[in-house]
């Protein structure tokens, strides 16, 4: 096991980036907006491969934990972005045209990905971590330092460097060319030089150094080509070690150190999300009941950190044996954020990353599935009840059991007696697959089919029925506070009518 993120990577769902889900439930401006925090690193992917193993999730929400630490949060962090900048000059290395400056120009960057890797050691020698990737990783690193093939390189560098040290040349420029040539008596040119700068009065000579990592490639190049000439011994040496060490850096490092930005990312847009007053959670996975208290949608509440718009909290809960969620109410009531507030926690909590709210006990769903109302397409034939049907049994035909199926508005161009028909027997066929579902409908028969369903409602201002509070509320009477309240503010309700009645 090398891997950051993964026990087995082969037990993940893959999803494809055009999946429904992510449109419908606005993950993809979740992810969008993570995978723009780490834009120098791999890792979108990442978000469409769900886990489906409970301790493939504790192993990242672990590490969730241990980032908490900021000491490590930073140093994880660092470790990742200079890691990142070597190698993206190793591989600017493959592109220098001159062999003997590219053979150099390796080494150099071996030497720096050493020097991190060390330094990166040094700084989790006295932090406190205990998460199993992390310490996995660490131990790597350790071991790969310790390797005998680590030890080999750099006593070959060792050796290099003190045969480099023998390397003296001589620039002369004349005219507009430049001549290259073996180092001549110290003090000779140390005189010719000071002829010059009396000749012109020069007060502060330009002073030259080897380090040209500031001057045009083709000229250190060239230069570097003319001296393999004159000191051949020594550049064959580096020129053998640059065959034998290209690709040379542990790829299980370098995909961990561009792993990590999966959590760091992630935490730096949860971070932000905190700033105003909103909370996350790490699930227990996989216990007795699924639920999740002052949660909310995640993809509104990015929208609203930027225009500052107060987010309202909400609670859901699928008790032992309850498998239906029938969301109903009035419109504009917040019943289509709820659904998708609850399926971005489920799909979230697979990810092993926290989720919204304040507690939460998720039972990962081996596949989610959603189905939104769409406008009706005036090339479709079908019509827009057909196309619904059409769009379930779909699903029904590749839903896997212990699924999620979240439906958003649909049937609501039939009758309700029809409605009610077709409602139940999607209820039976979720149920015949031991999943759940979540249902937004104006339906509300539906939340009394049987025991497996539960009734939730938008609710509005006891005082004044025309303002949305935007909280969805489980009703165990599974009546229809809308429209008694309406009833009510209207002199009009049963209560109202009895007593004129009489």
């Amino acid at each position: 096991m090398n891997s950051i993120l993964f026990i087995n990577e082969e037990k993940v769902n893959k999803y494809s980036y055009t999946d429904p889900l992510f449109n419908d439930l606005n993950l993809d401006d979740v992810i969008q907006e993570v995978v723009r925090k780490a834009k120098l690193f791999d890792i979108k992917d990442y978000f469409y491969m769900p886990l489906t193993i409970k301790d493939d999730i504790l192993y990242r929400q672990e590490v969730f934990k241990d980032l908490e630490d900021s000491r490590v949060f930073d140093a994880l962090n660092l470790f990742s972005y200079t890691m990142n900048r070597k190698m993206g000059e190793l591989k600017e290395s493959k592109t220098v045209k001159f062999n003997a400056y590219k053979n150099i120009f390796l080494k150099k960057k071996i030497e720096d990905v050493l020097e991190i890797l060390n330094q990166f050691l040094d700084t989790m020698k006295n932090l406190n971590y205990s998460s199993r990737a992390i310490k996995m990783m660490v131990d790597y690193i350790s071991d790969y330092l310790n390797s005998e093939k680590v030890k080999f390189v750099i006593s070959d560098m060792a050796l290099i460097n003190e045969e480099m040290k023998k390397v003296k040349y001589r620039l002369a420029f004349e005219g507009g060319s430049i001549k290259i040539s073996k180092d001549e008596d110290e003090k000779l040119i140390r005189d010719e030089i000071n002829d010059v700068i009396s000749m012109y009065k020069v007060e502060s000579p330009i002073q030259f150094s080897r380090d040209y990592g500031m001057l045009p490639e083709h000229f250190v190049g060239q230069i570097y080509k003319e001296l393999s000439k004159y000191y051949p011994v020594e550049f064959k040496h580096l020129e053998l070690f640059s065959k034998h060490f290209d690709g040379f850096i542990d790829e299980n490092i370098v995909q961990m150190s561009n792993d990590i930005q999966f959590y760091i990312a992630y935490i730096e847009v949860m971070n932000r999300i905190k700033s105003m007053g909103l909370n996350f959670t790490l699930p227990k996975i996989n216990e007795e009941k699924t639920y999740c208290n002052k949660g909310y949608d995640l993809a509104l509440a990015l929208k609203f950190y930027v225009k500052g718009n107060k987010i309202i909290t909400n609670d859901f809960l699928y008790d032992k044996g309850e498998s239906a969620i029938i969301v109903s109410g009035p419109n504009q009531g917040g019943k289509t954020t709820f659904s998708r507030y609850v399926g971005q926690t489920f799909y979230l909590a697979s990810l092993g990353v926290p989720i919204t709210g304040v507690d939460a006990s998720i039972s990962i769903a081996n596949r989610i599935y959603t189905m939104y109302e769409v406008e009706e397409d005036s090339s479709n034939l079908n019509g827009k009840l057909k196309s619904e049907l059409i769009r379930i049994k779909n699903i029904m035909d590749k839903i896997e059991d212990n699924s999620l199926f979240i439906l958003n508005e649909v049937f609501a161009s039939t009758s309700l007696e029809d409605g009610i028909v077709l409602g139940k027997k999607v209820i039976d066929m979720v149920n015949s697959h031991k999943s759940r579902m979540l249902f937004v409908t104006f339906i509300e028969e539906l939340a009394s089919y049987n025991e497996t369903t539960v009734s939730m409602g938008s609710t509005v201002d006891k005082d004044n029925p025309s303002i949305r509070t935007f909280e969805i509320l489980r009703r165990l009477d599974n009546s229809n506070t809308y429209a008694k309240s309406i009833a009510t503010k209207n002199h009009v309700s049963y209560d109202d009518i009895i007593r004129r009645v009489e």
